[in-house]
């Protein structure tokens, strides 16, 4: 058999994307940030007798605490592996740190 294009087993996912909040009311910072795998969160979605919400992978900006959902096309892998959302992680504010 004859490597014709390297795949990418074994290196780290990340993915660059600008704080938006998309999904989740908009009004985010702008900032663009190098996210990790790590930094991600599954939401399962849910449907209500109203309306559905869909799954979505998201990530909350260290800059202003906005939760930004990934398009559909930008999941990571095994997205249904990561952490779950959850309203207490959403609720938690960015560290000072983070600047």
């Amino acid at each position: 058999m004859k490597i014709l294009e390297l795949g990418r087993v074994g290196e780290k996912w990340t993915i660059q994307h600008r704080c938006t909040a998309w999904g989740n009311g908009y009004g985010g910072c702008n900032a663009l940030l190098e996210i990790e795998y790590d930094d991600l969160r599954f939401y399962e979605g849910q449907e209500f007798p109203w309306r559905v919400s869909k799954p979505a992978v998201c990530f909350k900006c260290p800059c202003c605490g906005k939760t930004t959902d990934l398009d559909i096309n930008d999941w990571p892998p095994e997205y249904t592996n990561l952490p779950k959302w959850t309203s207490e992680w959403s609720a938690t504010r960015p560290s000072s740190e983070a600047y």
